[in-house]
């Protein structure tokens, strides 16, 4: 169901924010994702706003990045979209895999709000029934076509420290397509876990923080 993959990560940063307490309660740190390599998971639900699909469905996705300054993260990023379209047995699915900029202050306050934008090639894979006459009966099978228009997104979020490598997130994106015959649009809402997997790169020589 669309719950699987925000139940994931909701019982995912349970566990992490478990282990071991004393990095839990660490202060933020003040280099915040600069030289950092960054890896986030997360899931959720979408909107579907405009185009063939109708119903509840689930968004899953991934990104990795690097923090190019203390607020500037650049990130690849790839997702999965379950779309519960009707009737049955028709069938969509999208998978966007985008370059994504984002800006905000992670790892340096307890809560941090950011926005990010990006663009990249949106795989909108559909299978529609068709029925085929053999005389006397007919059987349905189905016919799938597979596009790649470009697209453009746009978000917000907040991230709240759970440890000097680890922030649980809260994002929400729009998504546009530019493709010909193109006509979708939609709304995704996500939680998930953002890990700094390296050490953050030391300040220039002469470099004074503003942060206390």
């Amino acid at each position: 169901t669309m719950w699987r993959p925000l139940a994931f990560v909701l019982a995912l940063s349970v566990v992490t924010s478990t282990v071991p307490f004393a990095a839990a309660s660490a202060r933020p740190a003040h280099d915040g994702v600069r030289g950092r390599a960054i890896l986030r998971l997360d899931g959720g639900t979408l909107f579907q706003n405009t185009g063939y699909s109708k119903g509840a469905s689930w968004v899953a996705g991934g990104a990795f990045g690097i923090g190019v300054a203390r607020d500037l993260l650049i990130l690849a990023r790839v997702e999965h979209v379950h779309m519960n379209s009707l009737p049955a047995p028709y069938r969509e699915s999208l998978q966007p895999m985008t370059i994504q900029v984002e800006a905000g202050l992670p790892f340096t306050h307890h809560i941090a709000p950011r926005i990010d934008f990006g663009g990249g090639l949106y795989l909108h894979s559909r299978g529609e029934p068709v029925y085929a006459l053999d005389y006397p009966y007919s059987y349905p099978y189905i016919l799938a076509g597979t596009t790649a228009p470009f697209g453009l997104n746009v978000g917000a979020g907040v991230s709240f420290f759970m440890g000097r490598s680890v922030m649980l997130d809260l994002s929400v994106h729009r998504h546009e397509p530019f493709g010909s015959g193109e006509s979708w649009a939609l709304t995704t809402a996500t939680a998930g876990l953002t890990f700094a997997i390296t050490p953050a790169r030391p300040d220039p020589e002469g470099y004074v923080s503003a942060a206390p």
